[in-house]
């Protein structure tokens, strides 16, 4: 059921408010209070290294998420920049064009100005 947490989850984990249903995953929305996080610190980051999102409240009011980090990189050094640029296929404007009235068919336009196009 989603949304719909039972006595038996209730009483394994009284954190669990509600149930998340989607086509692709179900998963559990966890919410704490600042306490139970001070008090549980260590149990709360272990479950959300294990891919748990938790809701923090302060006075009965979100305030806070913690969900785990995603594993993609912000900053890549410039040496690896070059190595991808370098290594990159080479690109041909006339192949691609081809390539695209082969997929797309002849209705492309003749002229390549935008502001000609009625």
């Amino acid at each position: 059921m989603a949304g719909q947490v039972t006595q038996e989850e209730q009483a394994r984990c009284p954190c669990i408010v509600s149930r998340c249903n989607t086509a692709q995953y179900i998963r559990e929305m966890k919410t704490i209070t600042q306490r139970e996080l001070a008090a549980r610190s260590k149990a709360v980051l272990d479950d959300v290294e294990a891919g748990e999102v938790y809701h923090i409240t302060r006075n009965g009011t979100v305030i806070a998420e913690v969900r785990p980090l995603s594993g993609r990189r912000r900053f890549v050094p410039v040496e690896e920049l070059q190595r991808r640029w370098r290594d990159a296929p080479a690109f041909d404007p006339a192949a691609l064009r081809a390539e695209a009235e082969e997929l797309f068919g002849d209705d492309a336009v003749e002229d390549d100005n935008p502001w000609d196009r009625g």
